[in-house]
């Protein structure tokens, strides 16, 4: 869900984790065809509340590093959803694929610009940009110097890391965060200590000319996604986060050239000193100082402030049952990216916002290829939401264009955003006050079969009526719903922060909505009659 201040990025900003057939569509309004129980019945069946859970835990897993637009979690994710579609009968709807791209300009590693190089007992190594090493945003310039490990970095009373180490004229090297222990400094919880800013900051006040800065795996108890590769990608990071309700705790730049590597150039540079001093300070909590072999750094970092960059909507279409409708299309929609993380290494999951939504839409798609209706449904889960929507409204744009369909081919817009929490009785429905059709669609959905919803509630959210990825596609004259949990958004205290995480979440509440939603995609992808459609405003 996109928070009203969200901004399309342009550069490191802190982030807010926010026609032609119109008269084939005029149908008498007769009695509809009724819908086949017996045939949809396989598919409403199939919505389980484990598949949810294993969906929810795969999408938050922490090696995704919060899904952001774009990032290597996000590409992940994409491949992931694709990949189900396809194992279900989906096929690509943009010339057999299933991958829409479109682009946006954001910063960028500068290739000619960025190197690292080290010399050592065993002569010259150079890294490659991309996979051992990328630039850290708002930490350019170039610098040489003798490395010097400093374990996390960190250089704060009680926890001092760096005080009396000999850093004038070198290059640190240390990880990212702060100490696995649970009583360091505030235990599990990231402190502002752990800010890659602020150590930066202090280590330049120690004399240091440049940093190295190690990028971690997740825990060894957190399982790696199947398919994630064994070394942690080296994307670049083009955003970060900032958490609803609070303030930046550093400014976003540092004095001193820095890149982010990956754990495989760490051991490189320090062989076993690194994993074993490390895990010295996460078993004891205290800092550790150790020697660092003698290695030469040569490092430069630079960045385009403004780079063309591909991001993936996934877009697959399920070939409905009547061919004399083939010309009409029903879509259900969600978004699966989320905000990433912040400095600290603190990541956003986005359990709730929205791989809630993600695992509902996936639950339907599959019931679907098990109980296909008459038209032919389309399945669309976008990219950026969180930056303004620009997933869903490049798909549209691409529509108005008649690919992979025409505006006037869409029957009516489901979207699932952000289905997790409160009652798990209850789902709010937006968009019905705005079309009596659908108003009357909900009323027979609910009724169809059983869903485990005591609670449909409709009239409210008008709020967040332009804040996700049904929006664009009523503004062009497309009937549309929205599954939410629950109004005021403000009462879910979790929305854009870290603590969205998938233990908050209710796999029954979201299986419960994915039965109500299944019913809806059922009933207008099986009966005679179609909404009304709404004014298209692009006009």
């Amino acid at each position: 869900m996109q928070r009203m201040d969200a901004l399309t990025r342009p550069t490191w900003f802190w982030v807010a984790s926010p026609c032609a057939l119109a008269v084939a569509f005029t149908v008498a309004r007769g009695p509809a065809v009724a819908a086949d129980e017996e045939a949809h019945l396989p598919g409403f069946e199939s919505i389980v509340e484990e598949d949810v859970q294993a969906h929810l835990t795969l999408l938050c897993s922490p090696y995704l590093e919060g899904r952001d637009s774009p990032s290597e979690g996000l590409s992940f994710t994409a491949d992931y959803i694709a990949g189900l579609l396809g194992q279900w009968g989906f096929e690509g709807a943009f010339d057999g694929g299933f991958v829409h791209g479109y682009t946006r300009e954001l910063p960028g590693p500068n290739a000619g610009g960025c190197r690292l190089g080290a010399r050592g007992e065993a002569g010259l190594d150079e890294f490659k940009l991309g996979v051992d090493f990328v630039p850290l945003p708002a930490a350019l310039g170039e610098a040489k110097g003798e490395l010097v490990f400093c374990g996390y970095g960190i250089g704060v009373r009680g926890f001092d890391e760096v005080r009396g180490l000999p850093l004038k004229g070198k290059v640190a090297i240390f990880a990212h965060g702060e100490p696995r222990h649970p009583k360091a400094l505030d235990g599990p919880e990231l402190t502002p200590a752990a800010n890659v800013y602020r150590k930066l900051d202090r280590l330049a006040d120690e004399g240091a000319v440049g940093a190295l800065v190690v990028r971690r795996d997740p825990p060894a108890d957190v399982e790696r996604p199947e398919g994630w590769p064994e070394m942690q990608p080296m994307g670049f990071r083009r955003t970060w986060a900032i958490w609803n309700g609070e303030r930046p705790d550093a400014e976003l730049d540092s004095s001193i050239p820095a890149l982010e590597i990956s754990e495989a150039v760490a051991r490189k540079l320090l062989g076993d000193l690194y994993d074993q001093t490390l895990a010295e300070i996460d078993e004891g909590g205290k800092p550790v100082r150790v020697e660092t072999p003698e290695v030469e750094i040569d490092l430069a970092a630079d960045v385009d402030p403004r780079q063309e960059v591909e991001l993936p909507n996934i877009v697959a279409r399920l070939h409905g049952t009547d061919e004399a409708l083939a010309g009409q299309v029903v879509i259900l929609g969600a978004h699966m990216d989320h905000i990433g993380a912040d400095p600290r290494g603190r990541i956003g999951t986005g359990a709730d916002d929205n791989a809630s939504g993600v695992s509902a839409l996936l639950e339907v798609a599959q019931a679907l290829s098990l109980s296909r209706p008459r038209r032919d449904v389309i399945v669309a889960v976008f990219s950026s939401e969180e930056d303004g929507l620009l997933g869903s409204r490049a798909l549209v744009d691409s529509m108005r264009r008649g690919v992979p369909l025409a505006t006037s081919e869409a029957v009516a817009m489901v979207n699932l955003d952000m289905l997790g929490r409160g009652s798990a009785k209850s789902v709010n429905v937006i968009g019905s006050d705005e079309s009596r059709d659908l108003d009357r669609l909900l009323t027979r959905a609910k009724r169809f079969e059983k869903t485990g919803l005591s609670k449909v509630i409709t009239g409210e959210g008008a709020e967040l009526w332009m804040r996700s990825d049904h929006y664009p596609f009523f503004v062009a004259g497309i009937p549309v719903l929205f599954l939410f949990e629950e109004t005021p958004i403000s009462n879910n205290k979790d929305y854009h922060t870290w603590r969205d995480t998938p233990d908050l979440v209710d796999p029954v509440k979201i299986a419960r909505s994915a039965r109500l939603a299944f019913n809806l995609i059922w009933l207008l992808g099986v009966e005679d009659d179609v909404p009304d459609r709404p004014e298209d405003q692009t006009r």
